[in-house]
């Protein structure tokens, strides 16, 4: 573990134990395990809307779909 200080903060959803930081740590965590001497294990959030949060994206809408098939190019077959 480095020794470098580092500052961050913590929102905790308790009904889903998905953690969001913000700082010097970025993104949606799941809290895996509080231990006895108090520390907290996490894993990053692996779930869809974890991911495209981290990658700075979102779901498309129902409405926003059939223009973004629209723009996609044509494979050339048929």
């Amino acid at each position: 573990m480095s020794d470098q200080v580092r500052h961050s903060t913590v929102v905790l959803d308790p009904q889903t134990n998905i953690l969001t930081l913000h700082g010097d740590l970025e993104g949606r965590y799941v809290l895996e395990e509080e231990r006895p001497d108090g520390a907290l294990v996490i894993r990053p959030d692996l779930s869809l809307k974890g991911i495209l949060e981290r990658h700075g994206e979102r779901q498309l809408t129902g409405e926003e779909i059939p223009a973004f098939l629209r723009d996609l190019p044509t494979d050339d077959e048929g």
